[in-house]
């Protein structure tokens, strides 16, 4: 196993990480011990990691996988032609970035997926966010985008960024991290 963690995201005691090439590994008791959890997972990279709803989420190269059980088992909640790279969960919905650059938005826990906006192909979306009422995405090579809710368009809001190489994003007190 890859000793590389890509993703790590916690539900109680729960501890979860999405390892390069090592697919998930779990902790019931806030890492003390470990054990795999791949039942399912065929794509061993795992990308990003949530928890929303009593569910965990992970986002591989074989799309977005969903786990009711801790990661016993593992099954597919969408967007399988797609290498997911980031999957965040707001007001009730799934949001996903993938390797061909779209942004999807699922409201039933992967049942369905829909793309948000033009797709930044052939740019990566490494990471999602949302701040108040604005969706934003970090898009490999061009920085960052906006999306006002209801909106379909994504605009740049790249002006004091040192760097367009942007890997993740943070909301803290309603302020984009980046």
């Amino acid at each position: 196993t890859s000793p590389l963690v890509l993703a790590l995201t916690c539900d109680g005691p729960w501890v979860y990480a999405g390892l390069n090439g090592g697919g998930v590994w779990r902790s019931p008791d806030y890492g003390a011990t470990w054990s795999p959890a791949r039942a399912g997972l065929d794509q061993l990279s795992t990308f990003h990691l949530l928890t929303s709803g009593g569910n965990v989420f992970a986002a591989t190269w074989d799309g977005v996988f969903l786990s009711a059980d801790h990661g016993d088992a593992w099954t597919a909640a969408g967007l399988q032609t797609h290498g997911v790279t980031a999957l965040r969960a707001f007001g009730g919905a799934l949001y996903a970035g993938t390797f061909d650059g779209q942004v999807w938005r699922s409201p039933d826990n992967g049942a369905t997926w829909s793309p948000l906006g033009a797709s930044f192909a052939p740019d990566a979306v490494n990471d999602i966010q949302r701040v108040g009422t604005l969706l934003y995405a970090a898009v490999y090579g061009r920085g960052v985008y906006r999306m006002p809710e209801g909106s379909s368009s994504w605009t740049p809001v790249n002006g004091g960024l040192p760097e367009l190489y942007v890997q993740s994003l943070a909301e803290s007190g309603g302020v984009l991290l980046v």
